[in-house]
């Protein structure tokens, strides 16, 4: 997972958790590790970011997307012309426009990229005679420059030794994270697997099951992700046994030791239902 991911995943899981865990105190100790780990991460992460964003590339950022909004209600408003030309240029410009109306949302990079992919559809001949109509040629001028001043000032300052140094300490911390994911998800199935074997109590498998359903939308959403972009698990790694995956009630509650398995209680009631 790239930085931003990373550390909004882990995010998420501690603020779905951190009303639920409290409810089973044999699991307090290891969550509270993953608590610690993932508010350094994010930590790190928020400095690594603000180093990056310097006010100048704020200004920059803040400067293409005001342009991008005037270019925007420009060809909206020609809606309401009576000039034929004009409404012609509104007509054909407006579905392009419309394709790129979320594009400044995302990273900053993303961002970026959009903006880039804005700026070359528009200058296609197809659409140069329109933009002329409604006076827009000097503004996709601006949207364009400023948008490669943004980049090149960009990965200019995220390439500097002071902004790298943080990066590989936050570098560090993400497999300490992962481990302690992994650990809290262990405490989990050995808790499920036990109440399951012995007392199959009907209070702690459904506050198991709070926490499990959280996690799994997570990874789901996670594995999703990665799978489009041709990556396997959310370490960016292929899979290898699902190490991370909740234990499904439905598994064989007599050999603790299993493989632990995705569960979905929405889909596959709790074992002894």
């Amino acid at each position: 997972m790239r930085m931003g991911e990373h550390e909004y995943f882990y995010s998420a899981i501690i603020a779905a958790l951190t009303a639920l865990v409290g409810a089973i105190p044999s699991l307090v100790p290891a969550f509270t590790v993953l608590k610690n780990k993932v508010a350094l991460e994010a930590e790190l992460y928020k400095i690594v970011l603000a180093s990056a964003l310097t006010p100048e590339l704020l200004f920059l950022h803040r400067q293409r997307v005001s342009a991008f909004g005037l270019f925007r209600h420009t060809v909206g408003h020609a809606e309401f012309s009576k000039v034929a030309a004009i409404l012609q240029a509104h007509n054909i410009l407006r579905p392009l426009v419309n394709t790129y109306k979320n594009m400044v949302k995302g990273s900053y990079m993303k961002i970026s990229g959009m903006f880039t992919n804005f700026v070359i559809d528009c200058e296609k001949a197809e659409y140069n005679s329109f933009i002329q109509t409604l006076a827009l040629v000097l503004l996709l001028a601006e949207i364009k420059d400023v948008n490669n001043e943004f980049k090149d000032k960009f990965l200019a300052r995220a390439m500097d030794k002071e902004n790298v140094s943080r990066k590989g300490k936050l570098a560090d911390v993400r497999p300490e994270v992962d481990d302690a994911l992994e650990i809290f998800v262990d405490a989990i199935n050995s808790a499920y697997a036990l109440n399951e074997l012995g007392a199959k109590d009907p209070t702690l498998r459904a506050n198991l099951t709070g926490l499990i359903v959280p996690i799994n939308a997570e990874l789901t959403e996670v594995k999703n992700v990665l799978a489009r972009r041709g990556h396997h698990s959310p370490h960016g790694k292929e899979d290898e046994g699902s190490q991370t995956d909740i234990i499904d009630p439905e598994a064989d509650t007599q050999n603790p030791s299993d493989e632990p398995h995705h569960l979905d209680p929405n889909e596959h009631p709790a074992a002894g239902e």
